[in-house]
């Protein structure tokens, strides 16, 4: 718990001295993918709906025909919208298309971070490290003298109850041997005729 709170208060110092709009590893993604996309590649009509701003995306090396979104109203900083192609849903990150529309500036407003999913924003991860936030622990000689006087002791060791422990491979005491796993997956089946013509299902071990 001590080291757990030292992270806490590390990872909370990070978010609220970070000034940018997206968190350290969102910006190196924004700037990755924004990099590898060429606008001028790219065929884009706007439809203007009541909520959204729709495109319909064509690159010229393809045949295929995307339609691709963007909200017009910030949702906590972002208008992070979608695509026919999927690769928003699987990814969590605008694709190429999306790319290709913010790059053009058809819509003067359109950046390379409000286009972002608000969870990559730097404001949604100070929400998880609030600022007079703490994390309590107790030390485990304060649990130790909150114990009872018949239960405190100073033995410092504790033996794990057999029923806890995972069983191992070998020969335990008075009882059969237990196969390991590879002895179990070695096993197969197979069908043999007894004296009587009939057939018996016996197990055998692979060499």
């Amino acid at each position: 718990m001590k080291l757990e709170k030292t992270r806490y208060e590390e990872h909370r110092t990070t978010a609220w001295e970070w000034n940018e709009v997206l968190t350290p590893y969102a910006k190196k993604k924004c700037e990755e993918s924004f990099r590898n996309v060429n606008h001028c590649l790219y065929n884009i009509s706007i439809v203007e709906h009541a909520e959204r701003f729709v495109f319909q995306v064509k690159k010229h090396t393809t045949e295929t025909l995307r339609t691709c979104y963007f909200m017009k109203e910030e949702v906590k900083g972002s208008v992070f919208g979608g695509c026919t192609c999927s690769f928003p849903k699987t990814h969590g990150l605008p694709c190429h298309h999306m790319i290709a529309v913010v790059k053009s500036s058809r819509i003067t407003d359109l950046t390379m971070y409000n286009c972002m999913p608000y969870w990559w924003m730097t404001e949604c991860w100070r929400e998880q490290y609030p600022l007079n936030s703490g994390i309590e622990y107790l030390e485990m000689e304060t649990l130790r003298n909150t114990l009872p006087e018949d239960q405190q002791t100073e033995n410092p060791f504790r033996y794990c109850p057999p029923f806890a422990a995972p069983k191992k491979c070998g020969r335990p005491k008075g009882m059969a041997r237990i196969p390991s796993p590879i002895e179990k997956s070695a096993r197969k089946k197979r069908k043999v005729m007894d004296k009587n013509g009939l057939e018996t299902v016996v197990e055998s071990m692979t060499p």
